[in-house]
């Protein structure tokens, strides 16, 4: 099997081991399945070859969630605005209360990413987006 969406399956196949999930779906297979499942958003990437970056997403449940995991997505939602808007210590308390209520690796993930930027900024013209040249390296990219 040789192509394009090949390579993107085998990235984002290995980018499941950094973020704790077992299927990845990039933004292209979201949209053919439509609402057949509750997907959640995990990150936006760039991967090897890509110039233009991706959204990835994990399908939760078929068709609608329970309640409490609909607030839980709703939620990590709104620490990925912080993060991406570079608000890290608003995406941290959120992501932090997330972890303890439901500990997961994508939270662990963001923690780990957002303590690295507490510590040494993104550099101006950061636009949220990680790459993934090799995985599970985070390598992060400039506009």
């Amino acid at each position: 099997v040789m192509g394009d969406n090949v390579n993107l399956a085998s990235r984002l196949e290995g980018a499941n081991k950094n973020y704790g999930t077992t299927i990845l779906l990039s933004q292209a297979t979201k949209d053919r399945i439509g609402d057949q499942y509750f997907c959640r958003f995990i990150d936006l990437a760039q991967v090897k070859g890509k110039s233009i970056p991706i959204s990835i997403y994990e399908p939760l449940v078929k068709g609608m969630p329970d309640p409490v995991t609909l607030k839980e997505t709703k939620e990590f939602e709104k620490a990925v605005n912080n993060f991406q808007k570079r608000e890290f210590t608003a995406a941290r308390k959120l992501l932090q209360q997330l972890d303890q209520k439901h500990p997961h690796q994508l939270y662990k993930s963001y923690l780990q990413r957002i303590e690295g930027f507490i510590k040494s900024p993104p550099p101006e013209g950061w636009s949220g987006v990680e790459r993934r040249e090799k995985l599970p390296v985070h390598v992060l990219s400039e506009k």
